[in-house]
Parts: C-alpha cells; structure tokens; sequence
C-alpha cells in the first residue's frame, strides 16, 4: 500500500508540476492578450478621437467654404456693376471724343470773334482818347 501510495502520490505532484507549468504558460499568455486588447482598446480610442477631429476640421472648413463662396458672390457682383459702369463711361469717353473736334472748331470760332471784338473796342477806345481839334 506504501509503494501504491508513493506512486500516486508522484504522480500526483507530476500533475501538479505538469499544471503549474502550463499554468505559468497560461499566464504569460493571459499577460500578452491583456496587453494586446489595452494596445487595440487604446487604438479604438485614438482612431476615435481622430475621427471626430477631422469631423470637426471638416465642418470648419465647410462653414468657411460657406462664407468664402458669399464673399466671391458678392465680389463678382461688383465686378459686375463695376463693368457695367466701365462700359458706360467708355461709350461717354467716345461720344466726347466724337464730340471734341466740333467743339475745337466752335472754340477757335469764339476765340476768332473774341479777338475781333476786343479789337474793335481797343480801336473805339483809341478814337476816344484822341484829342479832336487840338482842345483839351
């Protein structure tokens, strides 16, 4: 019964060798898995917070698409007003121009008759100063 005894009894501590051992295996294992789910827990996270930044960059640059497209309505609507004053003023520039040598000529013609005018009161002026008979 001593030896049955013995026996089972080594066989039982060879068991629990035999069990510490894997479960020594099992633990670094179990370590790894840990470390492996925080690292993928932890990426979760991260791309999360990645996701929602870049949600957030994208409505900031839709608000300010937004307000750049108004800013661009508004400025070709100047150009535009812009354009159509430039066309008026151009057409007034060539009316005047059209206009110019006409008004040269009518110039030149008033100058002409202001230049015979004032001759012609400078002339009475000196009829006027000279004396007739020799009285003073």
């Amino acid at each position: 019964m001593q030896n049955q005894l013995q026996e089972w009894m080594e066989w039982a501590n060879q068991k629990v060798m035999q069990a510490a051992h894997r479960l020594g295996k099992d633990k670094a294992e179990l370590k790894t898995f840990r470390q492996e789910k925080e690292e993928v827990e932890q990426h979760k996270k991260e791309k999360q917070t990645s996701e929602e930044n870049t949600r957030k960059r994208l409505s900031k640059m839709e608000t300010a698409l937004f307000k750049a497209s108004g800013q661009v309505e508004g400025a070709s609507a100047v150009v535009h007003r812009l354009e159509i004053e430039n066309a008026a003023l151009r057409q007034d520039m060539e009316a005047a121009k059209l206009h110019a040598p006409g008004s040269a000529a009518s110039c030149l013609e008033v100058s002409k008759r202001e230049k015979q005018t004032l001759m012609k009161f400078q002339s009475r002026e000196k009829q006027r100063t000279v004396p007739r008979g020799g009285c003073y």
